[in-house]
């Protein structure tokens, strides 16, 4: 099976967030911490799309273009100090 790497569309945003929320319902199992207070759960479509417009989303798609990993990056210009 191949993946394929790209920028999350608009059209791919409902299937993001069903994988963010299964992801974080595990989490929230294996970390005894409650669902209901981890933001991501309480995200639409809607605030992703908003996201998008400061943020990159890339996901990992599958052969029938199903998110299967995803990562959320902001890009920082406002930084004055950066220690190494």
């Amino acid at each position: 099976m191949g993946y394929t790497l790209r920028e999350a569309k608009y059209d791919d945003l409902a299937l993001v967030l069903d994988l963010t929320k299964s992801a974080m319902l595990s989490y929230s199992a294996d970390s005894g911490i409650d669902s209901s207070i981890l933001e991501s759960m309480h995200e639409r479509v809607d605030d992703l799309a908003l996201k998008l417009k400061t943020h990159t989303c890339l996901c990992f798609f599958d052969n029938d273009n199903r998110p299967v990993g995803t990562i959320t990056l902001i890009v920082r210009t406002d930084l004055k100090h950066f220690v190494f």
